[in-house]
C-alpha cells in the first residue's frame, strides 16, 4: 500500500467530524453526481466577464448620451 496520497491528521478539532462526513458524502455519491459532466468553470467566468464588460460598456454609452441630450437643451431665462 502506497502511502503517496495519506494525510494524518495529528490534532482532532471541531471541524475533523464534519471534514470527515463530507469525505464520506462526496466518496459516496460520486458515481451518481457524476462531477466529470459539469460544466467547464473556465467558461462561466468567461461568460460572467463577457456580459460584465457589456453592461459597463452599456452604463459608458447611456452615460455619453445623457450628456449630449443635456448639452443640445437651450435654457432661456426670460425676465
Amino acid at each position: 500500500m502506497s502511502k503517496k496520497n495519506v494525510v494524518i491528521i495529528e490534532k482532532r478539532d471541531e471541524w475533523s467530524a464534519f471534514g470527515e462526513f463530507l469525505a464520506e458524502i462526496i466518496a459516496k455519491y460520486s458515481d451518481e453526481v457524476s462531477l466529470d459532466d459539469l460544466p467547464d468553470p473556465d467558461v462561466f467566468f468567461a461568460r460572467k466577464y463577457i456580459k460584465d464588460a457589456y453592461k459597463a460598456y452599456m452604463r459608458h454609452v447611456r452615460e455619453i448620451t445623457c450628456e449630449k441630450a443635456m448639452e443640445s437643451i437651450e435654457y432661456v431665462l426670460v425676465g
